[in-house]
């Protein structure tokens, strides 16, 4: 029996595929962790690319803002984790999930690179009117890549089958 035959088998993911409200519940707490998530790294984006330049510092901005992030990639990790365990033979072979981890994959290798890279000075462009040209690219890259994993993932229930 392989893994796959194996996960479908269990109880767990019969009872998520089976219940009337598991799917469900799972599906809606997975939005509410991606706008969690997608509005905290689209508001920290917009900010280093200029927007609201009189209002909150990116320093300030990102200090706000990444918890809440964080709590929205908690949600949407461990609830799509569960959905994609309860329906692992559809997603198991559905081209479009293995998009979607990539994406997710080269979001966490620009995030880390921001962080690690690009933020060390981040109170130093406090009184800066514009980040510098490597915080820009790394927000419009970044925008990219969520809006391409938000687009993935409705895509997952249009090819394959199962959202």
């Amino acid at each position: 029996m392989s893994f796959v035959d194996w996960a479908r088998a269990t109880d767990y993911a019969t009872w998520i595929r089976e219940s009337d409200y598991a799917y469900p519940v799972l599906q809606v707490t997975h939005i509410a962790g991606i706008a969690l998530l997608a509005g905290g790294v689209l508001m920290t984006n917009l900010r280093l690319l200029g927007v609201g330049r009189n209002g909150v510092p990116p320093s300030v901005a990102l200090q706000h803002v990444l918890p809440i992030a964080w709590i929205g990639f908690a949600l949407v990790a461990i609830t799509g984790a569960h959905m994609a365990f309860s329906f692992l033979d559809v997603f198991s072979i559905n081209p479009v999930l293995g998009l979607k981890l990539t994406l997710l994959a080269l979001a966490g290798v620009n995030a880390l690179w921001f962080h690690r890279r690009i933020a060390a000075n981040i109170a130093q462009w406090d009184a800066a009117s514009t980040p510098p040209a490597a915080a820009r690219a790394a927000a419009w890259i970044s925008i990219g890549l969520w809006a391409g994993m938000i687009a993935c993932g409705k895509l997952l229930a249009y090819i394959g089958g199962k959202d």
